[in-house]
């Protein structure tokens, strides 16, 4: 496959094989070779990506910020593919999260985005999120994140009718502690002290 885009000079090929099989990507990497194999949104931690490192496994990184452990696990995450030379460039990299993380370290200078994949004003989770302009984001110019959770956004998505949602089991209720039967006896005075 490749071979056959090979004349549209493509700098990555993403999730090629499922993520837990190391082994198979690491033996991709080289018969693809000028195209970079990527992956690692779905690697939780810094340890996930340790393994990545040890089976040489990918070309380029892609740790999602959100689901790896935030802006520290995504350092370790740095220091660990600065070791091993290999480049990141953050899954969803253009939210503010990631975006965070590109502008304050040595990813590379790409930001993920999905305009148009939500239908605002039903979807939008976030206010003052950065916005892409003419191809470029960045960051708003303000202490922290700055994004702020839309609290009143309506549910637009719910278990299908035929699967209810989950319910933890109800478990036995202790006695009260006034009940007779949970009553224990005073202990007894201790002994007086002998002058």
């Amino acid at each position: 496959m490749s071979q056959r885009l090979a004349e549209f000079n493509i700098y990555w090929f993403e999730d090629v094989l499922t993520p837990d099989d190391l082994y198979g990507q690491a033996a991709l990497r080289q018969p693809v070779k000028p195209v970079l194999i990527s992956g690692g949104e779905h690697e939780f931690t810094h340890h996930g990506f340790a393994d990545i490192a040890r089976a040489g496994a990918l070309d380029l990184w892609q740790p999602d910020i959100t689901w790896c452990g935030g802006i520290t696990a995504g350092r370790r995450i740095l220091d660990i593919a600065r070791e091993h030379s290999i480049p990141v460039a953050p899954h969803r990299g253009g939210e503010v999260w990631g975006l965070h993380l590109i502008v304050a370290s040595d990813c590379m200078d790409l930001a993920e985005t999905n305009p148009g994949n939500r239908c605002p004003p039903s979807d939008e989770l976030w206010f003052n999120e950065p916005v892409l302009d003419n191809a470029y984001i960045s960051p708003i110019h303000a202490p922290g994140f700055v994004a702020t959770f839309t609290a009143g956004m309506p549910p637009t998505r719910r278990p299908p009718a035929d699967r209810p949602s989950f319910r933890p089991p109800r478990l036995p209720q202790p006695q009260s502690p006034r009940s007779p039967s949970n009553r224990r006896p005073h202990p007894p005075p201790p002994p007086p002290l002998l002058p």
